[in-house]
């Protein structure tokens, strides 16, 4: 028996002490009001020990319990997620590559961090679809350069424009988050960027 089981066991006992002496005293002398009045109290408050041992205790304890295990599958399956590669499927490749062949064949240059390899091995995934739809691309990893989480995209350049707006809605539309980046990781503006940063 834990010791907690034992705690709420004696405030049990003692709840119903209280009360059962509590009563005795105010039926032996139900003449002295007030203090017929506090023992009544005396009495309430035991029973109330008591109900909270035998009831109460037991029930939220089941639900503290309920809830432990609750936050523990959240956790385990937000680490499982974080952990979890990104991939694209057959059929996602199949969706982009489609929606991509009519895009206007612009140099796509897909970059992730160096030192992160799922990241990476991301970047090269998508960079494979964009040369299957018939765009010019290219990928690789930085060093020493800050990058956003997630997946961005970077065109600054107004003739990119068009091209760069079909290959973020084709990621979209295929499952893959895609949003516009503030500034671009690489000095040369001249093509579009498509930023893989970590998870």
């Amino acid at each position: 028996m834990t010791a907690k089981a034992w705690i709420d066991g004696l405030a049990t006992l003692l709840g119903l002490s209280v009360a059962i002496l509590a009563v005795i005293l105010a039926v032996k002398e139900p003449e002295k009001k007030k203090r017929r009045i506090l023992e009544i109290a005396i009495a309430g408050l035991g029973l109330l020990l008591a109900f909270h041992g035998y009831y109460l205790g037991p029930l939220l304890a089941d639900k503290m319990s309920s809830l432990r295990e609750a936050q523990t599958k959240s956790s385990i399956k937000e680490l499982r997620d974080r952990q979890a590669n990104r991939d694209i499927t057959a059929e996602q490749r199949s969706r982009m590559v489609t929606l991509l062949k009519s895009v206007p064949k612009k140099k796509v240059w897909v970059t992730a961090p160096e030192g992160d390899q799922e990241a990476k091995r991301y970047a090269s995934q998508i960079s494979a679809v964009f040369t299957e739809a018939g765009l010019e691309s290219d990928w690789g990893g930085m060093l020493a350069v800050t990058y956003p989480k997630g997946l961005h995209i970077f065109s600054s350049e107004p003739t990119n424009r068009e091209a760069a707006n079909a290959i973020k809605q084709a990621l979209m539309e295929a499952g893959q988050p895609c949003s516009d980046a503030e500034n671009n990781v690489l000095n040369y503006n001249t093509f579009i960027s498509v930023i893989v940063g970590s998870k």
